[in-house]
């Protein structure tokens, strides 16, 4: 078992995009969106662990650098110009656990929780689990306050 600090990104509304834009420009944003949050991982040495269409699971091994990286990503992804002038909202969730390294990738119930913690924010909001802020230091007592925009226990 290792600690990680997990995220899962999603884009909200990737359907109605793609029916809105076609193929073609959806194919443009895809790649903009990838290039966006790639950056973001590369920055603050996130690992990309896989893609699922508009979705990406990755890790830190560090809470702060991934509450850091998600910032950085959010505030790109808000100032990019999108095809079809058309506004993309990402939606992130964070948790910091437990999971083991298999055949088949990260296994833990902590990689589930943050997949859940993803799932229940909408476009453009960072939701962190409370394990998560408080490693990260985004619950400090120091006066210190960060943009997140949710916390969730």
């Amino acid at each position: 078992m290792e600690t990680f600090t997990f995220l899962f990104t999603d884009i909200q509304g990737s359907t109605a995009l793609l029916k809105r834009l076609g193929e073609s420009l959806y194919a443009q944003l895809l790649a903009d969106h990838h290039s966006l949050i790639r950056s973001g991982l590369a920055a603050h040495d996130g690992t990309e662990v896989d893609t699922e269409g508009d979705a990406f699971f990755a890790v830190f091994s560090s809470p702060r650098a991934c509450v850091a990286a998600v910032l950085e990503m959010q505030q790109a992804l808000a100032a990019h110009a999108w095809p079809g002038g058309e506004q993309v909202r990402v939606r992130m969730g964070v948790h910091t656990g437990e999971a083991s390294q298999t055949a088949t990738g990260l296994v833990g119930l902590d990689v589930h929780r943050a997949a859940r913690v993803a799932a229940v924010g909408y476009g453009g909001q960072v939701l962190l689990s409370e394990t998560a802020a408080t490693w990260s230091g985004t619950l400090s007592r120091r006066g210190r306050r960060w943009p997140i925009w949710a916390c969730i226990g």
